[in-house]
């Protein structure tokens, strides 16, 4: 019964074994279907798939930056400005925009590093970015909104607090602290500062207060008293009361001007808006087709909505800006330049002309006075000497009618109804002459005959 026993054990083990081989199989057999399975799966995800209905693709055209003076706080400024950075996006094929705010110095650093294609900048700093030959003209300048009208134009506005009545003129704020922005900005110093000028308070004589960008912080330091006044551009006061930044009535401008269609506060002229740049490196053909999209911005899209725009219309003329700045001394405008005689001629030529010719005239006409007075002076010495002549010929006459010429004695007069005889005894000499012949002359009016008087001679 043993060997039975035995044999029976060594049976069930083997089969024991056997079943736990099995199963030992098949767990190899789906670990290795599953990393199959995740490897297939892998590589399937791997591979690129069609686009979705719905999914938006990613853009592969070439990036173009959009720089924006940041004359308010970048966030505001992004703000506004984006929508257009997708507008144009939109309109210029080939092509989508980012837009950038930059401050004044920061700008002129990204131009310069060539990290700028477009450049949107108020005029004043144009000009200065126009001297160092990385941007091209204007492409088209921009109009901003005030509800649905149109606003042409950018001015300055001088501003106070409300109890500062000593502030009521122009000329009252000679020798005040007055804040600004800076003097790269056109609304914020250089519209302000002209005013002045005109008045007779040139910028020496003002003590500037430079803030910084953004021009909020020109409003801060005139609430704050931190200074007597200061100078913002125009819309700045509307947007800050329309955010709230600013009550009603908080601040008044000096000088205020009514312009017809004009109907945000101003205190200066009225300059040309904001230009829109491209930088030296755009292509031709690139700059048109922005230039033709900006035209094509209408009041009602989103873009011009957001932005506060009516639109952009063609480049402005900036002459007036570029005159006012040398009227200032502005940079790039500082400077004196170099003039020569060819710059005196081709600029005053007419008067140089005229002038000669009146110089001209002059000196002929001193030389003549002179020949014609040296001429009189020669007259009048042979006059003199003339009448000198006549005077010594009348005493000669004179002293042959009174006196004998050869023995100098004392004549008689004897005149033609009788003879009447004038005597000195002691010019009578003792000597018997006679006479023996008459002298007639005309002496005194009169016919006299002059002869020896009696008893000389038989």
């Amino acid at each position: 019964m043993e060997p039975n026993k035995k044999g029976g054990e060594l049976g069930l083990s083997n089969t024991l074994w056997a079943v736990c081989s099995v199963r030992a199989c098949w767990r190899r057999a789906l670990w290795l279907l599953l990393g199959c399975l995740l490897g297939v799966s892998g590589a399937v995800w791997a591979q690129p798939k069609p686009d979705a209905p719905g999914a938006v693709p990613a853009d592969t055209r070439p990036l173009l930056t959009l720089g924006v003076f940041a004359y308010r706080p970048k966030p505001v400024m992004l703000q506004r400005f984006n929508a257009l950075g997708d507008f144009l996006s939109a309109r210029v094929p080939g092509y989508r925009f980012q837009v950038q705010a930059l401050s004044g110095p920061e700008l002129e650093q990204e131009i310069e590093a060539g990290r700028v294609d477009f450049v949107l900048t108020n005029p004043v700093h144009f000009h200065l970015l126009r001297e160092g030959g990385r941007l091209s003209g204007s492409l088209a300048s921009m109009v901003l909104r005030h509800g649905d009208t149109p606003v042409h134009g950018i001015g300055g506005v001088i501003v106070r607090l409300p109890d500062r009545t000593d502030l009521a003129t122009l000329t009252d704020l000679r020798g005040r602290r007055i804040a600004v922005s800076g003097r790269e900005s056109l609304g914020s110093y250089m519209a302000p500062a002209a005013e002045l000028l005109q008045a007779g308070v040139p910028p020496h004589e003002l003590h500037i207060v430079e803030t910084g960008q953004p021009v909020d912080r020109v409003v801060e330091a005139v609430l704050q008293r931190e200074v007597d006044a200061g100078f913002v551009r125009t819309s700045v006061l509307e947007d800050l009361e329309r955010e709230g930044k600013l009550l009603p009535g908080q601040l008044v401008h000096l000088n205020p001007q009514r312009v017809p269609g004009f109907a945000l506060r101003l205190s200066t002229r009225l300059y040309p808006e904001w230009p829109f740049l491209a930088a030296v490196h755009v292509p031709p053909e690139l700059s048109h087709q922005v230039a033709l999209a900006l035209m094509d911005l209408r009041p009602h899209d989103p873009a011009a909505l957001q932005a506060g725009l009516y639109g952009f219309s063609i480049p402005a003329d900036y002459a007036a800006v570029e005159r006012v700045m040398r009227e200032l001394r502005m940079p790039p405008f500082d400077q004196l330049p170099t003039v020569t005689w060819a710059d005196v001629w081709l600029r005053y030529q007419l008067w140089i002309v005229s002038l000669g010719l009146s110089g001209s005239l002059v000196l002929l006409l001193a030389l003549g006075l002179g020949f014609n007075t040296r001429r009189l002076v020669r007259i009048r010495r042979e006059l003199q000497a003339d009448r000198a002549l006549l005077q010594q010929q009348r005493e000669a006459l004179d002293r042959l009618a009174h006196y004998d010429p050869l023995t100098g004695a004392p004549t008689g007069a004897c005149s033609k109804t009788g003879c009447r005889w004038r005597w000195r005894a002691h010019a009578v000499r003792p000597a018997a002459w006679r006479c023996a012949t008459s002298i007639w002359t005309i002496s005194n009016r009169s016919t006299t005959c002059w002869a020896m008087p009696p008893g000389i001679g038989s």
